[in-house]
């Protein structure tokens, strides 16, 4: 499922308050078989690959900064430096990777406007599979 509009809502990302007896009507249910993904790998300066991180895939709208948002993802690398995310919303995303984040702590609004000067833009179409590395600094 790509989206479920209603109300100009997509209620996949807001929640629907339906009122006792209340009708909904209009509601748009789009289906797909394309998928967006993006891949890449941490590295550092010299080029080897860095697994000690935490790889962060956040939407660019902090509207979508919810708790548990499905447009909201983290990825260890593996012992390459290799990471994926898969089953991707299309739209515009902020990258980044952090070596000292509590699990879950990539939901926390706080937290993703510090990741914001330092992240990577990101924009995803309909299935695209798209591949960022990102090289650290020294």
């Amino acid at each position: 499922m790509t989206s479920a509009i209603v109300g100009g809502r997509d209620v996949q990302d807001f929640p629907l308050d339906v009122a006792p007896n209340e009708n909904v009507m209009g509601a748009s249910v789009v289906f797909t078989d394309r998928t967006q993904e993006l891949s890449g790998t941490i590295q550092d300066a010299s080029g080897r690959g860095v697994p000690d991180f935490t790889i962060i895939l956040y939407p660019a709208d902090n509207r979508y900064w919810l708790p548990q948002a499905r447009r909201i993802a983290s990825a260890r690398p593996d012992t390459e430096g290799k990471f994926r995310f898969g089953q991707l919303v299309p739209g515009e995303y902020r990258l980044t990777a952090v070596t000292d984040a509590e699990p879950g702590e990539w939901y926390d609004p706080a937290f993703l406007s510090q990741l914001l000067p330092v992240s990577i833009p990101i924009t995803l179409a309909t299935g695209e599979k798209k591949v960022q590395d990102i090289r650290l600094a020294q």
